[in-house]
């Protein structure tokens, strides 16, 4: 499939919640979310992902941990090139290192224009290669004082050249000498795919779009699906210029020169599908699913930007995001601010004023005074009076120093104040505190070889990407006796003629059985129906193509 690419920077099913596998064909109402937290669930979970392409379901479990238990999140992360595993770090530092004041929606916005764009803004590149760096010194130094995203990140299972690997790909991203001319890359890849098509490429999309993309996610708007067909810009999160070339993109390839084969830097990824599966399709807030005369109001970008928020949302305040509360709260932050800024006006229109009003107290200070030096007068004449003085001085002081004494907490107060404070404190605690992300090598054959016996009977969940699914078989070995493997589906590979949809699934089921795994739950299969002329394109195909197969294995 020449569209898809060789080498993808972005997965083509939904994120899922791997401890919540149940919701991974469609997201539950947040209305009807229970949260149930299991304290006494302290046992560790390991999980797989074989060439996700993106961190996506990295996020949404972090995000959604603390609805669960207590356990402690082992992610292990292989990837096919090492580009991808640099982009999966960057994408993940941006959701997870907090060490910068940079607020929700910016960060919201950041991720999707890295993620989706082939081009960025000015303050998108220096984001990038100031990241770069910090990226450098966490895979070289790994020294957790100096990037949050140290606490979470290890390296021990790769080899120094694969950590050397990684360092290239980030100086590449801060170098700007390198030449990487991502709009004649695109442009090269949509005529090689179009060829002489390449003058009709409108109604090329609008015909992959209606026959193809449509039926199975309609929530992705016409008019963004085709400017990232044309253009690459998939997220135009602010009325910008984007001239910048985004090198979170790029990828390494063998290819021909003088008869040699030379790994070069370029753009070969997707270019049929698009990002907008991964955060754009379904979310728990039906209200952004909702449609108006067979038009849905809400766009796939503003999907993606809701689901971001509310990631970020969970991940810092444990609690569920309801947009409605939030914006209540911005409005209250904004209506405080403005109160501040008047506030300060009328302080310098009443400058004057506050001015009189200090030449009137002074003129009553002069007065007191005057009045003290005569009571002292009075005073030095009758001791009665200086007994009587100093009593009432001394117990004015008295009455000071309990009143100072009364104001400071005394220890039981602090006690009660601190069972307040943690009665307060979400269950759950710092995600980053409670999971590791181990990077593997980029080489499967080499990876399960090796380390077949450290790993076997080891995961509690696999994920599997469709460009790995011939693996099924020698993964299967890794998962524990009542572990799960999630095997990512071709629904959205919409250069897969429909005919096909059924015969892989049946291809899948057969390896899964070979491999001694069973369905989950079960799944009907629907035979297409032929006719003498030609094949009918059947609904069911479309009501019937799963994001994901969920098996288990037969303990």
């Amino acid at each position: 499939m020449e569209g898809i690419g060789k080498i993808n920077i972005w997965g083509f099913s939904p994120a899922i919640d791997l401890q919540d596998t149940a919701s991974s064909e469609c997201e539950k109402n947040i209305n009807d979310v229970k949260i149930n937290i299991d304290e006494e669930a302290t046992d560790d979970l390991n999980m797989l992902m074989i060439a996700p392409a993106d961190p996506r379901h990295i996020i949404k479990t972090m995000a959604r941990a603390w609805r669960y238990n207590h356990k402690f999140l082992n992610f292990y992360l292989m990837e096919t090139q090492t580009s991808i595993l640099a982009r999966d770090i960057m994408l993940l530092s941006i959701m997870l290192d907090w060490s910068e004041d940079i607020g929700i929606q910016e960060r919201v916005e950041l991720f999707l224009e890295i993620y989706g764009n082939i081009c960025v803004r000015e303050k998108t590149e220096k984001f990038i290669k100031e990241r770069a760096y910090d990226l450098i010194r966490t895979i070289t130094d790994y020294d957790e004082s100096k990037s949050k995203l140290s606490k979470i990140i290890d390296v021990s299972h790769l080899k120094f050249r694969e950590r050397d690997d990684l360092e290239f790909v980030f100086k590449f991203w801060r170098n700007p000498k390198n030449n990487y001319d991502i709009v004649k890359y695109w442009d090269y890849r949509l005529r090689c795919y179009y060829k002489r098509r390449f003058d009709y490429i409108e109604n090329m999309c609008d015909w992959d779009y209606q026959m193809k993309l449509k039926p199975k996610a309609d929530i992705i708007n016409q008019k963004e699906f085709t400017k990232w067909r044309t253009t690459g810009q998939a997220f135009e999160v602010r009325e910008s210029l984007y001239d910048r070339p985004n090198r979170v993109t790029a990828t390494v390839e063998g290819m021909k020169e003088d008869g040699l084969t030379v790994a070069k830097w370029g753009y070969f990824s997707d270019i049929v599908v698009g990002p907008f599966i991964a955060f754009g399709c379904d979310t728990e807030n039906k209200e952004y699913l909702k449609t108006a005369n067979d038009f849905h109001v809400k766009t796939s970008q503003d999907v993606s930007e809701y689901n971001l928020r509310s990631y970020l949302y969970e991940l810092e305040n444990k609690k569920l995001y309801y947009e409605k509360e939030k914006k209540e709260e911005d409005e209250k932050q904004e209506s405080k601010i403005e109160e501040i800024k008047e506030d300060n006006n009328n302080d310098k229109s009443n400058k004057g004023k506050n001015e009189e009003k200090e030449e009137m107290n002074n003129n009553e200070v002069d007065k007191e005074i005057t009045e003290s030096i005569k009571n002292i007068s009075l005073s030095e004449s009758n001791p009665i009076n200086e007994a009587s003085t100093s009593t009432s001085t001394s117990t004015s002081a008295n009455t000071n120093n309990e009143v100072n004494i009364n104001n400071e907490p005394t220890k039981e107060q602090n006690e009660s104040i601190k069972e307040k404070q943690n009665k307060n404190r979400p269950l759950y605690a710092d995600i980053l505190d409670h999971s590791k992300l181990y990077l593997l090598p980029c080489e499967p054959t080499y990876t399960f070889s090796r380390k077949i016996s450290r790993f076997r009977q080891k995961f509690d969940k696999i994920y599997i990407s469709n460009s790995m699914v011939h693996r099924v078989k020698e993964y299967s070995t890794l998962l524990k006796p009542d572990g799960e493997m999630i095997i990512e589906m071709a629904k959205f590979m919409i250069e897969l003629k429909d005919e096909l949809l059924p015969e892989y699934d049946k291809k899948i089921m057969g390896m899964a059985n070979e491999a001694g795994l069973i369905l989950k739950k079960d799944v009907k299969i629907p035979e297409m129906k032929k006719s003498k002329s030609s094949t009918k394109k059947s609904d069911e195909i479309y009501k019937r193509a799963h994001l994901v197969f969920v098996f288990k294995s037969q303990a």
